[in-house]
């Protein structure tokens, strides 16, 4: 697998109030981010670094030699130092400043810095650091507005490596400002099933809906269902989970802020919520709906198992 980060800062005690982070010591951070990236990232997995990994660590081979993965870096402002204290050919397959490669599905252009405009601009991603979870700098509209800039910055992606399908997920989560508390004890559990059920607005088949849940949710172990509280599939799903007596989060499209997008853009808020634990989305679709469809698109794209029920 491809996974790509950027601005882990190690050793960077004062990233931790300027971005916010969770962490109450530098140590406590590196220990976290090191665990986080072994979690995900497995010996043969590729990992595309968009630079500044470290600032001013006293013992950055240390933390090197504990990452897994082929690592790929490209420069950022902050690792000029620390470059020059080794030989970087031991640790990384390439360092670059500037990167054009192929994912094998699509051109990516990879820089430290995010750009306005790029080889191939409208056939290709643009994938940056630099600007950790900044939304006041000047150039910030245009980073928002264009769905091909996306930012690796841990700061918005969990802390840890992601492939790009996540990626794309927490950078339309960023955009829009809809945040999500991460649970910061570790790598994502899988102790709980989160169930994304969702459908069209006209379906009113209580007990179909019942029957396919009690199905599938058998055996899962504790769940908690995830409802975008339309009317439809959804409030039924909410209904389903009160008879249960099973938890549910609720996730309201903001209708008020964003009138035209809001329905799509929750749905990517409830996946990046659901994909935190083990994740399984059950739709319940009339094969027209954009609003299923674009759940349905979205799951396969970032690997999550969906179940569709036809009607």
């Amino acid at each position: 697998m491809i996974f790509f980060t950027s601005d882990t800062h190690f050793g960077h005690r004062s990233m931790i109030d300027l971005c916010h982070r969770p962490f109450e010591s530098v140590d406590e951070m590196e220990m976290f981010m090191i665990e986080s990236w072994n979690g995900k990232v497995g010996r043969n997995d590729t990992v595309y670094i968009i630079g500044d990994l470290f600032y001013r660590h006293d013992a950055p081979e240390r933390v090197l030699r504990q990452l897994k993965g082929k690592k790929r870096l490209i420069i950022g402002n902050h690792d000029g130092a620390w470059l020059k204290k080794l030989d970087p050919s031991l640790y990384f397959l390439s360092v670059d400043s500037f990167a054009e490669v192929s994912d094998g599905k699509r051109k990516l252009v990879l820089c430290h810095y995010p750009l306005m405009t790029w080889n191939h601009e409208l056939q290709s991603y643009m994938i940056h650091g630099h600007i950790h979870n900044n939304r006041d700098m000047e150039c910030w509209p245009l980073i928002k507005n264009n769905p091909r800039l996306l930012n690796a910055g841990v700061d918005v992606n969990g802390f840890w490596p992601v492939t790009f399908e996540d990626m794309v997920i927490n950078n339309e989560c960023f955009k829009e400002g809809l945040e999500i508390v991460e649970d910061f004890d570790g790598p994502p559990p899988e102790h709980i099933t989160r169930v994304i059920v969702a459908g069209g607005r006209d379906y009113d088949d209580y007990a179909a809906l019942r029957d396919v849940l009690d199905k599938k949710l058998d055996g899962l172990g504790p769940v908690e269902i995830v409802s975008g509280h339309a009317r439809g599939a959804d409030l039924l799903g909410e209904r389903y989970a009160e008879e249960r007596g099973i938890p549910c989060a609720v996730f309201p499209a903001d209708r008020e802020r964003l009138p035209l997008r809001a329905g799509f853009i929750r749905n990517t808020q409830m996946l990046k919520y659901a994909a935190q634990e083990k994740p399984l989305v059950i739709v319940f679709w009339d094969a027209v709906s954009h609003g299923t469809k674009d759940m349905i698109d979205k799951a396969k794209s970032t690997g999550i198992e969906c179940v569709i029920i036809e009607y």
